[in-house]
């Protein structure tokens, strides 16, 4: 039992083992990391939610407990751990998993309001990657499109359209209806990017 002990510290760190604990409480975490080499899937939701507590500060979980921007009693907090863990099982790459942990961080920190951190998670699940550096590169800049001329939009500019992280700029003009049109970041698009794919320079980018 204790050889057990040391291979389950060795794979995942306390906070991991809580925080399944919470989303999984009628399964015995230890045993699914003994057995993990048996089910793939176990395998990488433990790595997943390790890389999101590396990007986190060290009293991240205490912060989640006592933070009323989460949560005033147990039963929210056991919510949210569980939407935590419910996301990250839906990302299925390490750059979404590093923008998702950057967008919590923001939000214990105040700099997201719960609405518009619970829209741009789920917005991160939907979106490839390619979007996401897109839309970083675009941020500053306005996106002309000129379909009149024979250019194709973009699939990402398509993409954060939908998605509401850009928007058209010139929607009511003439040159929009021919097809020539002007997109620029929306608020939300704004937050993704300072909040979630360039946290680490969250003032360098203005309202």
């Amino acid at each position: 039992m204790m050889e057990d002990n040391k291979k389950i510290g060795k794979e995942v760190s306390q906070t991991t083992i809580n925080l399944l604990s919470l989303a999984l409480p009628y399964v015995s975490i230890p045993n699914i990391m003994r057995n993990g080499a048996e089910n793939i899937a176990n395998i990488l939701l433990i790595d997943k939610i390790n890389r999101f507590l590396s990007k986190q500060d060290h009293d991240f979980e205490e912060k989640l407990k006592i933070s009323s921007k989460f949560t005033k009693d147990d039963r929210k907090y056991k919510k949210n751990v569980k939407l935590i863990i419910h996301n990250l099982n839906s990302i299925n790459d390490d750059y979404k998993i590093d923008v998702y942990a950057n967008l919590t961080r923001a939000r214990l920190c105040e700099l997201l309001c719960e609405d518009t951190y619970l829209r741009l998670t789920f917005i991160l699940s939907n979106l490839h990657y390619g979007d996401l550096e897109y839309l970083k590169e675009n941020i500053s800049r306005k996106i002309n499109v000129s379909a009149s001329s024979g250019e194709e939009e973009p699939i990402e500019v398509k993409s954060l359209v939908s998605h509401g992280l850009i928007d058209c700029i010139n929607k009511h003009t003439w040159g929009a209806l021919e097809g020539d049109k002007t997109y620029m970041k929306t608020n939300l698009g704004l937050e993704m990017v300072r909040c979630g794919i360039d946290y680490e320079n969250y003032h360098n980018y203005k309202d």
